[in-house]
């Protein structure tokens, strides 16, 4: 099956596919085995170690989601608390290297 014929239905069955075995060797290496991490949990740790633990990126990811998924108003408000957050200097916070998040 070429890539340029498959439907998004399919698309979605392999990335499902794909993003399920995944969870699955993720929750094996991460966990210890009383862990009962939800799917969400291991979602979010597999993206915060593919970003190296990069802030901007991982609030990227996570504003993209709710896009996709419709939440347009969650979004920009979480947008916009992230932003000002963004501008506060900090000294604890070694991620905030206040870098221009685009969108």
């Amino acid at each position: 099956m070429s890539i340029e014929n498959i439907t998004q239905e399919e698309v979605m069955q392999i990335i499902k596919w794909n993003m399920s075995d995944l969870i699955q060797h993720t929750k094996i290496a991460s966990y210890v085995d009383s862990a009962e991490p939800s799917e969400a949990e291991v979602v979010g740790l597999i993206v915060s170690k593919y970003f190296r633990w990069n802030g901007t990126e991982i609030m990227e990811v996570m504003l993209s989601s709710l896009e996709d998924a419709n939440f347009h108003e969650l979004r920009e408000r979480l947008l916009k608390t992230y932003k000002e957050w963004e501008a506060e200097p900090s000294e604890n916070d070694f991620n905030n290297t206040s870098s221009s998040i685009h969108y």
